[in-house]
């Protein structure tokens, strides 16, 4: 394909400035690094992430504390804010049970 786009590119008078696939692999490396290292698995940087140590035994829970309401929309909406208002009561009876 890089070919294709190479004679086009001389066609029109804007040849691009590479003649064989090693050169545009260099180009491409050169503008992104990562390109040097296709067909391996980067490595992830948990840095903050990945601090050791123990696993609590307590039960997981939402941060969200009214879901309903999580979007700028809804939270605009004298609607959903009525609907928000009569539902809270039942989720969070069933949140204690």
């Amino acid at each position: 394909d890089w070919a294709i786009i190479r004679a086009c590119s001389e066609v029109i008078g804007k040849p691009l400035p590479f003649d064989t696939i090693t050169q545009l692999r260099a180009k491409l490396i050169a503008a992104a690094p990562t390109f040097a290292n296709m067909g391996e698995k980067p490595r992830a940087e948990w840095k903050a992430f990945g601090k050791k140590g123990a696993v609590s035994a307590d039960a997981l829970t939402s941060a969200i504390d009214n879901f309903y309401m999580t979007n700028p929309i809804c939270r605009a909406s004298v609607t959903m804010a009525k609907c928000t208002e009569e539902i809270r009561p039942l989720t969070l009876a069933e949140a204690a049970e």
